[in-house]
C-alpha cells in the first residue's frame, strides 16, 4: 500500500506550522522537507502546478528517502506566493527573504525540535534536512546554529554569562547531535544568501564529533542563471569552504546542457538521487 501524506497543524517553540507528513511504520530517520515559493502566474504549466503541491512534493521525498518519516514543513506564512519562514529565521523581509543568518538565536533548531516532538516522532532518530528552492534558507540558518553549537558546546558550565548553546535544553542538544545530512535542492533566491558563505561558521562545523554531510543538487535554472550570478558563486564558495573544513560534500547537476526552464526546477524533485556513493 502506498504511503499517504497527512496534513497536520503542529505547535512549535516559535509558533504553529502546518506539516505534511508521510509516516513510515519503522523509520530509521526523520527527513524534514522545506518547500519554496508557490507559482501563481497565469499560464503556468499543469506539470508545474502539480509538482508544487505540498502533498505531491512530500510523497516524492518519501519515495527518494526510503525508510524515513518525511515531514514537509510548510512556510509560516505566504505573501503573494512567497514562502516566509518566520518561525525559523532571525529576521526576514515582508516577502520572506532572509536578513542574515544569526546562529546564536538557535531559532530554527528549537522550532524543528519542538515540531518533531509535537508529531510524536522519536527524538533519537537521525535527522535529514532537505531544502527546495527558497526552502534552502532554513538549512542555511541551521548551518549557522550548528556552527554556534560546535564552537560553544564546550563552554565552561560556571561561566558568568552562559552561552546560548551551553544553556540550551537537553532535548535541543540531542537534536543537534542527530543532524546527519543536509540536501540543497536547486536552492536560490532573488537576493544574496542562497548558500552559506561565512568562512568562520563553516569552519566550526569541522569541530563536531560527527559532522553532517552536505549534498548540493542543482539545475541550469539556478546554477546557470545569468541574471542571478550570485547563486552559482555562493554555491561554489560554499563547496570550497566545506572542503577546507574537511567536511563530506557532493554536488550533482541535473539536466546538464538543457535550456533552463521553470519546469526543470520542479522536476528535480522527481529526478533527485540522494544516494551518496554514486
Amino acid at each position: 500500500m502506498a504511503l499517504q501524506a497527512v496534513l497536520k497543524v503542529l505547535q512549535g517553540a516559535h509558533g504553529f506550522n502546518k506539516a505534511c507528513i508521510v509516516q513510515h511504520s519503522h523509520p530509521k530517520a526523520v527527513a524534514f522537507f522545506f518547500p519554496g515559493d508557490q507559482i501563481t502566474a497565469a499560464g503556468t504549466s499543469p506539470q508545474v502546478m502539480h509538482l508544487q503541491e505540498p502533498k505531491v512534493q512530500v510523497t516524492l521525498m518519501a519515495d527518494k528517502f526510503l525508510d524515513c518519516t518525511v515531514m514537509g514543513i510548510l512556510p509560516s506564512r505566504m505573501e503573494a506566493g512567497s514562502a516566509c519562514y518566520d518561525h525559523f529565521l532571525h529576521k526576514t523581509t515582508q516577502t520572506g527573504e532572509p536578513l542574515g543568518y544569526q546562529g546564536s538565536s538557535l531559532k530554527a533548531c528549537a522550532q524543528l525540535c519542538s515540531l518533531r516532538a509535537a508529531a510524536g516522532l522519536p527524538p533519537e532518530l537521525p535527522t535529514i534536512l532537505i531544502g527546495f528552492s527558497k526552502g534552502g534558507v532554513v538549512l542555511n540558518q541551521v548551518v549557522a546554529e550548528l556552527a554556534v553549537w560546535a564552537s560553544e558546546r564546550e563552554a565552561i558550565k560556571d561561566a558568568a554569562t552562559p552561552s546560548a548553546a551551553a544553556s540550551a535544553p537537553a532535548n535541543l542538544k540531542q537534536f543537534f547531535e542527530t543532524i546527519q545530512e543536509l540536501h540543497y535542492l536547486d536552492a536560490g533566491l532573488n537576493c544574496r544568501g542562497a548558500y552559506p558563505t561565512d568562512p568562520e561558521a563553516v569552519s566550526h562545523l569541522g569541530r563536531l564529533a560527527t559532522p553532517p554531510r552536505f549534498m548540493l543538487h542543482g539545475t541550469p535554472r539556478q546554477w546557470e542563471d545569468r541574471h542571478r550570478p550570485w547563486i552559482r558563486n555562493e554555491k561554489d564558495r560554499f563547496l570550497a569552504l566545506l572542503g577546507l573544513a574537511g567536511l563530506s560534500m557532493r554536488q550533482r547537476l541535473h539536466f546538464e546542457g538543457a535550456k533552463p526552464s521553470l519546469l526543470m526546477h520542479f522536476q528535480i524533485l522527481q529526478e533527485l538521487r540522494p544516494t551518496w556513493d554514486e
